[in-house]
């Protein structure tokens, strides 16, 4: 009996031994998972990690629309560049009104700094990339097209040999290999005239939310009047609608508004309306309430602090695509055309086009997560150094 027992008890004691071992190693995975967190998404007390949401959601409706089978169509993933679009306007402006509230007024020349470091080594790796597989290897067939877009790339006029041809039809690869820039290109031309309307001419002026609000109206409404020529100049309207919501936000705008964009159904009505609107085929309307929708959005991931849609813009799988978003948008083409490639051709477009959209992030992730660590956080760090230095060396000058 007492045999049974001691046994018993190294039994127990065995099991017990067991079970602590495996409690340690969850704790060391979990603390391990929590340094590769920390390491690798931003945090800040000014970081808005509800942003890097968003800008995953943009970037995946922007991969959906370019699936090879062009399955997702009915989504209209293009909606995605409008998201982006807004969020940039957002962004862009929150920054240079921070900066005209630090320093008394805004820098134009360091504004350009920091987009060239942002902005330029990202997308000429991904040219070059482009023309060691096309040029050199043959990787596409449009060799002769790519060769002459090549100088616009290299320029940053990505916009001129893709807009006068480009298709707006879901699953086209467009006339040339990176046809997807010309959006890089359109929002860089408005980055180079806005700063200097909006915090320059119009400096420390109250309603610069309301004229950059009054500008957006026309370039929505340029669709009805010149629909042939309108994608040359409708998406400079959810730029602008991003710009408005940053100065809205900047000036407080009550504390009830606050409050409402807090909360949790506020969320969910702007991913309603977001839904509703890119499911639909009113490419005018569309546009207007996506952008609407998105500003909402956007508020809220600014102002809300918990919530169910702000808990799934603040997740971590969701946060990493939404840092490395810039890579996504401007590799995503060559990650399709790679997986496509690999993948047997099958009489269930859709189930193909899921595979080929989930294989594809498997194949980009990783690596874009690693190019980001090595590559494009540090050219952002020394174009900000270079910033710093300069506000230094002429401090008179801020």
């Amino acid at each position: 009996m007492l045999v049974t027992t001691a046994s018993g008890v190294r039994r127990e004691t065995g099991t017990t031994l067991v079970s602590e071992a495996r409690s340690i190693q969850r704790r060391e995975a979990q603390t391990r998972s929590a340094r590769l967190r920390q390491a690798f998404l931003p945090v800040g007390p000014r970081y808005l990690p509800a942003l890097d949401g968003v800008r995953a959601l943009a970037v995946l409706l922007v991969i959906s629309w370019h699936l090879p089978g062009g399955s997702m169509g009915a989504v209209h993933g293009n909606n995605g560049v409008t998201l982006f679009f807004v969020l940039s306007g957002y962004l862009i402006t929150t920054l240079a009104l921070s900066e005209e509230t630090r320093n008394g007024r805004f820098s134009y020349p360091r504004f350009l700094v920091r987009r060239i470091f942002r902005i330029l080594p990202m997308m000429w790796l991904v040219v070059a990339t482009y023309a060691v597989l096309v040029l050199g290897l043959g990787f596409d067939p449009r060799r002769a097209a790519f060769r002459s877009a090549l100088p616009f790339y290299l320029l940053y006029l990505p916009e001129y040999p893709v807009m006068s041809q480009a298709s707006t039809h879901p699953g086209d690869a467009g006339p040339v290999p990176l046809a997807g820039l010309w959006s890089l290109g359109f929002e860089e031309k408005f980055y180079l005239l806005w700063p200097v309307v909006a915090f320059v001419i119009l400096r420390a002026r109250r309603w610069r939310g309301w004229a950059a609000a009054a500008a957006s109206v026309p370039f929505f409404l340029f669709p009805l009047v010149e629909p042939r020529t309108s994608r040359m100049f409708v998406w400079y309207a959810p730029i602008l609608a991003g710009c408005a919501l940053a100065f809205v936000l900047s000036t407080g705008g009550g504390t009830t508004l606050r409050r409402v964009l807090a909360r949790p159904w506020t969320g969910a009505a702007a991913i309603f309306a977001l839904t509703v609107s890119t499911l639909t085929a009113w490419p005018t309307w569309t546009n207007v309430i996506f952008s609407i929708s998105a500003c909402l959005l956007i508020s809220h991931a600014v102002e809300a602090r918990g919530g169910l849609v702000f808990r799934i813009l603040c997740w971590s799988p969701i946060r990493v695509v939404g840092v490395i978003s810039y890579g996504l948008y401007l590799f995503h083409s060559l990650g399709l055309k790679i997986v496509d490639r690999a993948i047997p051709p099958s009489s269930d477009v859709l189930l193909r086009d899921s595979l080929v959209f989930v294989l594809s992030l498997g194949l980009l992730i990783p690596g874009l997560a690693i190019l980001n660590l090595v590559f494009e956080r540090p050219l952002q760090r020394l174009g900000a150094s270079l910033v710093r230095r300069g506000r230094t060396a002429h401090p008179h000058r801020s």
